[in-house]
Order: C-alpha cells, then sequence, then structure tokens
C-alpha cells in the first residue's frame, strides 16, 4: 500500500504477508497496514513534537536508516543496520542531546574491534551525526571534534593480510584433493574465481547469457544479493560499483571450467529430479545460484588437510588473482578495469605485501640492470 506521509511529504510504501489470498485475508490485511500506518506516523509525530535534544539517539539513527533506503544497496542497507543494532545497544535510553565529543571521543578510544571494524563504526557513527547536526537535531557539529585513534598496525596484522593470499601452485594442491562430484563442482568455481578476479556475488548471478564464447569474455553486470533470504531468492542487483561492470576476457583454462559446467549442468538435469535449471553458469547440484558457505566450508576444509595455514575464504581469491597479476608484470589500470575497481588505492592496497616470486623477481632485475 501507497501512502503520502503527511509530515515528511514523501510517497511510502509499507506492506504485510498473508498466507490466504481469500476477501477476508484482503481486508485483514489492509487493516493491518493502516495500523501499521498510524503507528509510523504517530511515533515520527512524537519525534517532530519532540525537543531535538530530548529526542532519543535510536530514533535519529532509525530515522537515517530511512533516509538511507533510496541511496544505497539493500545488501548495504542490512550491513549497516546490523552495526547500528550495536549502537542502540550501547547508547540505549541516550538522548541525542547528552552526546558531546570527549563522550564520543571515549567511546571510540573504548572499542575493542580490530582496526578495519572500528574504522566501519567509525564511519557510519559519523554518517549520523553529521545527519543529526545537518538537519538541527544537535546544534554542534561534534564529529570534527573527534578523531579516531586506531591501533597501530601490528607484525601479526601482518602476518594476517599474508594469509590471504594464495600462489596457484598451492591451490592446484588443495584442488587436487577435491574429487567427489559435488566437492570437485566447488574445487572448479573455486578455480575459476581465482582465474578471473571475480567477486563470489558476480560469479553466482552468471547467465548463460553473459557468456560470450566467440569473444572469449563474460560480461558482468549483476551481482547476488543474498542478504534476508539467501541464494534461493536469487536477488540480483547492479554490481558493487559503476566500474564493475565490466567484460572479463577468459584464460583457456577458464573456457574449459565453462564448458565442465555446461556438460555437468545438463548432466543434473537429465539425471537428477532435484536439479532444476534456472539459467546459471555456476549452479548448485541444485540449480540454485552456488552458495557462499559451500564454498568457504569446502575451501577450509581441504585446504587445512593440504596442511596450509590460510584464510580460506572465497574472496581470498580475488586478492590472490591481483597479485598473481602483479608478479606477472600487469599494469595497473589493466588490473583495475579487470577486476572493476574505480580507486586504486583499493587495487594497491591488496598487493602491499611482496611474494616470494616479487622477491626473486626484484633480486634478478639488481643482478640483471641490462
Amino acid at each position: 500500500m501507497r501512502y503520502e506521509n503527511p509530515i515528511t511529504f514523501k510517497e511510502e510504501k509499507i506492506s504485510v504477508t498473508l498466507t490466504s489470498k481469500s476477501k477476508q485475508a484482503g481486508n485483514q490485511a489492509k487493516s493491518l497496514m493502516l495500523d501499521k500506518i498510524k503507528h509510523k506516523l504517530e511515533k515520527q509525530s512524537t519525534i517532530v513534537d519532540t525537543p531535538s535534544e530530548f529526542i532519543l539517539f535510536s530514533d535519529v539513527i532509525d530515522i537515517w536508516l530511512e533516509d538511507q533506503v533510496r541511496k544505497i544497496k539493500h545488501s548495504t542497507l542490512m550491513t549497516r543496520t546490523r552495526y547500528c543494532n550495536i549502537l542502540k545497544r550501547d547508547f540505549k535510553d541516550k538522548q541525542i542531546g547528552e552526546f558531546s565529543p570527549l563522550m564520543i571521543q571515549r567511546y571510540f578510544n573504548k572499542m575493542p574491534y580490530t582496526r578495519r571494524t572500528l574504522m566501519t563504526y567509525f564511519g557510519i557513527f559519523k554518517q549520523i551525526m553529521d545527519f543529526a547536526f545537518r538537519l538541527d537535531f544537535i546544534k554542534v557539529d561534534m564529529m570534527k571534534k573527534v578523531k579516531l585513534s586506531v591501533p597501530p598496525i601490528t607484525l601479526e596484522d601482518i602476518n594476517k593480510e599474508s594469509k590471504k593470499l594464495f600462489s596457484y601452485d598451492e591451490l592446484k594442491q588443495i584442488f587436487s584433493l577435491m574429487i567427489r562430484p559435488d566437492c570437485h563442482r566447488n574445487a572448479m568455481i573455486l578455480e575459476f574465481l581465482f582465474l578471473t578476479g571475480l567477486r563470489y556475488g558476480e560469479l553466482a548471478s552468471l547467465t548463460w547469457q553473459d557468456y560470450f564464447l566467440k569473444e572469449k569474455y563474460i560480461h558482468v553486470n549483476s551481482t547476488l544479493d543474498y542478504s534476508g533470504g539467501g541464494v534461493t531468492v536469487k536477488r540480483h542487483t547492479t554490481p558493487k560499483t559503476l566500474a564493475s561492470n565490466r567484460k572479463v576476457y577468459l584464460s583457456k583454462r577458464a573456457i574449459e571450467i565453462i564448458d565442465f559446467f555446461e556438460f555437468d549442468n545438463n548432466r543434473l538435469l537429465l539425471n537428477a529430479n532435484h536439479f532444476v535449471n534456472y539459467g546459471y553458469i555456476f549452479p548448485s547440484r541444485t540449480g540454485n545460484p552456488v552458495s557462499w558457505r559451500d564454498l568457504g566450508r569446502s575451501f577450509k576444509m581441504f585446504g587445512e588437510r593440504a596442511g596450509f595455514d590460510k584464510k580460506f575464504t572465497p574472496h581470498s581469491l580475488r586478492h590472490s588473482h591481483i597479485t598473481y597479476l602483479v608478479e606477472s608484470g600487469a599494469n595497473q589500470v589493466a588490473i583495475m578495469e579487470r577486476v572493476g575497481h574505480s580507486d586504486p588505492t583499493i587495487t594497491t592496497r591488496i598487493y602491499t605485501h611482496t611474494t616470494d616470486k616479487m622477491r626473486e623477481k626484484l633480486v634478478g632485475m639488481i643482478d640483471n640492470p641490462d
């Protein structure tokens, strides 16, 4: 049901879900929606009538999240909501007028998280407070006075980053152990991620319409949004950035992997009652998009079995692909175009840790200056 909010003067949408489609259920749904609208307007009216400094911080967060809905993707909204729930818990019953730069500074100084998590919390908190200042919930731009103190990079941090990188030889050792039919499909998908540098969501959403055999490339034009329902919902959305919409040219081995899935998907369609052809290149054995968890679980199980002390996530293969291209002497602009990066600092950050091949190449250049 759509209605115009008399407080914000914006058209808004509200819905309820019932199992029945009868006329009685329709009337019940309408009544429930009207109740939801009434409750929402009453809450907003209370906020509007309350002096700004007495409004709860949790209410400001809710208003900020509502403002974000049209600006960001559903998956991003879900992620930010999770962080906001922690902020609501930590500042329960706290009024926006009670905040001060010192209180905020002390809050972040005590946060026991990693550098990256700490920076994420701070970024979201700053957006909320900037929003509150812009809309006159607070009279002082407090975040100008607050500085995030991140812990220094330690040797442990450096070792953690290096554990995300795999050489092709290391991956081949792992994949050679994945010989069961279900594991073999996962091994082929993981290898394809390494060979192309795709994000998981980009790979999972690929259909046969995105594959151009003659020109030997795939067209990345969507990503799978598996937040709020998982892979079975099959919700596609636009790629992460404008640069993410791209052509990724394929090596011979990558084409061999696609050929395998074309054959094996047809085999499952003919012989497996549970397989449904939804048109995905890399489906699970049911036909749904392959699951991030299944890939990660297989990768970790056989990686540890192969004796490696690494961080086994599908996304680590994207980092490994970028590092592999750098080792091979690829131009940074070409790498950015291939992996869909719009910011060179993101690409550079991934391969700041030198590999053995990089060190050998550097020494070779010194030994043979000509």
